[in-house]
């Protein structure tokens, strides 16, 4: 089982950190991306079989648009873990 930790970036700008542990806490990957397809590509031979997914992000970021990227961010990602996207 590996544990995976994404830190989504708010904004164009930030880069979104992912990491993976392995069953024993030992570093096995460790990344920054800029979009979600890179997300989902890379953490995708991480998370087909028994994982948690530990996600470091503010549901809601005030902002000129009322919300931030990681909310869409996770919705995409979790319909895409649990075969709904």
């Amino acid at each position: 089982m590996h544990d995976v930790g994404i830190d989504p970036g708010v904004g164009p700008k930030n880069t979104t950190g992912l990491a993976v542990l392995d069953e024993h806490g030992r570093l096995r990957y460790l990344t920054r991306v800029h979009s979600d397809e890179e997300i989902l590509g890379l953490l995708r031979p991480w998370t087909g079989s028994d994982c948690l997914v530990a996600i470091d992000a503010p549901i809601i970021v005030v902002n000129a648009d009322g919300a931030g990227s990681s909310g869409a961010f996770i919705a995409v990602f979790l319909a895409h873990l649990f075969g709904h996207g």
